[in-house]
């Protein structure tokens, strides 16, 4: 499986890291891919009409787009539960904190996008 995108992104990162945790490391590799916030990148869009990163393309072919669908995704595969559990308190509790960690990392990039 393949993450498209720039290391620089938290989003590729948290990614990148889900796999990791998920006991895929070895499975899981980063094609660096460049974005810009003003030009979209053609060979992303063709992946992902959104133009975004990260972008996880399967073993399969199909292309996995929002890192959120995609740390659930990685999590699915692995049969790791632990990162995302099943019971529904745990469950919720974990993506609540995952919105949060989201919110932060979209501050921090429109906030280097302005500046």
């Amino acid at each position: 499986m393949k993450i498209y995108g720039d290391i620089i992104s938290p989003f590729v990162r948290m990614s990148l890291v889900c796999g990791h945790e998920a006991g895929l490391g070895d499975k899981v590799t980063l094609a660096e891919t460049k974005v810009s916030p003003s030009d979209a990148n053609a060979s992303l869009v063709s992946m992902a009409p959104l133009g975004k990163i990260p972008v996880l393309v399967t073993d399969h072919g199909h292309a996995v787009y929002d890192s959120r669908v995609i740390m659930e995704y990685l999590c699915h595969v692995a049969g790791n539960s632990t990162l995302i559990p099943d019971d529904g308190v745990k469950r919720f509790r974990v993506l609540t904190l995952q919105a949060l960690a989201q919110g932060m990392g979209d501050a921090a990039v429109a906030y280097r996008y302005e500046t």
